[in-house]
Formats: C-alpha cells, structure tokens, sequence
C-alpha cells in the first residue's frame, strides 16, 4: 500500500508539471498564484511532498480543469469511466468533497477499519 502511495504522489506531481508547463507558468509563477513558495512546487511535482485535496481543487480551480486531469486514473487500477466519475463527483458534488476531504485526514488504521465496515454492509 505504501509502494501505491508513493507511485500516485510522483504521477500527481509529474501531471501537475506537465499542467503547469503546458500552461505557460514557470514554477515561480505558479507559486505565487498560490501564495506557496517554488521549493514546494518543486517539491510536489517531484513527488516529495504531498498536496492535500483542497490544494489539488484549487489547482483545477486555477486552470478551470477537473480533478481528473491531475489525478493518475490510467493507473489506479479503475476503468477510466469510474474514476472519472469519482473525481468529478469530488469537485462538483459538496457531500463528495466532504467525505474525500475527511479521508484525507484519517491515518492507515482508521481507513482500513472504514473499508472494512463498508464492505460489511455493501
């Protein structure tokens, strides 16, 4: 699990790269259009440090680009049509926001005792 989380934290940084560069900002600009420093651009899209959700939405947000364009859905293991539909319900739906927002904050035990619950009454 550890290995799969640190694979989705490169790809995120290498689409934001590519997002950036495609859209014509240095790091340092598109720094400053998120009141963070170029070290931490750097640092995402290198995959060293992660970016939290409501980082990634206002990205999109910037760019006026769904979730899905930053997300690495071609290899998440999901057919593309649900991932989409994932993201796009993270970005336009609020209680998906919500729900993604808080498993953004529980640590590893906490979120396999949820995905056990789930199962349990799927």
């Amino acid at each position: 699990m550890k290995n799969d989380y640190l694979f989705v934290k490169k790809r995120l940084g290498e689409n934001l790269a590519q997002l950036r560069k495609s859209s014509g900002y240095s790091q340092q600009e598109f720094a400053n259009r998120l009141n963070v420093s170029q070290s931490v651009v750097s640092a995402w899209e290198s995959g060293v440090r992660e970016m939290s959700l409501a980082t990634i939405w206002e990205i999109c947000d910037l760019f006026k680009v769904p979730v899905s364009t930053l997300l690495p859905i071609s290899d998440s293991g999901m057919d593309e049509d649900t991932a989409k539909s994932i993201a796009e319900k993270m970005t336009t739906e609020p209680k998906w926001k919500l729900l993604f927002e808080k498993l953004d904050k529980i640590g590893p035990k906490k979120l396999d005792a949820l995905l056990s619950f789930l199962d349990a009454i799927m």
